[in-house]
């Protein structure tokens, strides 16, 4: 019996309103910013689009939940020609106000089911782990050199 991890959970807090954060998240000009260097979807229940890096190649997503400002998800695999339903992972975004900001928590997950020999899922499952660590931060940082939020600055109530 392999042990395939099937869940990656992260978290960060991002210092601007869920507002903002979902539209990081949610739309490909700013996707592409923080995530991938291209990014085609639109943010609708099964649109399907595609992320890509330059180093990495390209990967068909579908998106698969919208709740706007709260709730985020697609399925994605990096292999192309394939049924998105039958073999991919599924990523989950929550966003929580917190204070000013928003927590912004993240779920991938379906990494043991894949039909894959065991060693190829556990890599895929550690790849994408360190991956969504370094794009979650690149995230923070892209969210920090956007224009204040009306009412964000000192002296706002």
């Amino acid at each position: 019996m392999d042990h395939v991890r099937d869940t990656i959970d992260r978290e960060v807090y991002v210092d601007a309103a869920p507002a903002t954060v979902w539209q990081v998240i949610t739309r490909p000009e700013h996707v592409r910013r923080w995530f991938g260097d291209d990014a085609t979807f639109v943010a609708e229940p099964g649109a399907e689009g595609t992320v890509g890096w330059d180093a990495h190649g390209e990967y068909p997503l579908r998106v698969e939940l919208v709740e706007p400002t709260t709730r985020f998800a697609f399925r994605w695999i990096r292999r192309t020609g394939v049924d998105l339903r039958e073999c991919s992972t599924l990523v989950e975004f929550e966003l929580v106000p917190e204070g000013r900001g928003t927590r912004l928590r993240v779920t991938e997950s379906g990494f043991a089911s894949l039909p894959w020999p065991p060693e190829e899922r556990t890599g895929h499952a550690e790849e994408n782990a360190a991956g969504w660590q370094r794009e979650l931060d690149e995230l923070v940082a892209y969210v920090a050199t956007l224009p204040a939020e009306p009412g964000s600055g000192p002296g706002s109530t």
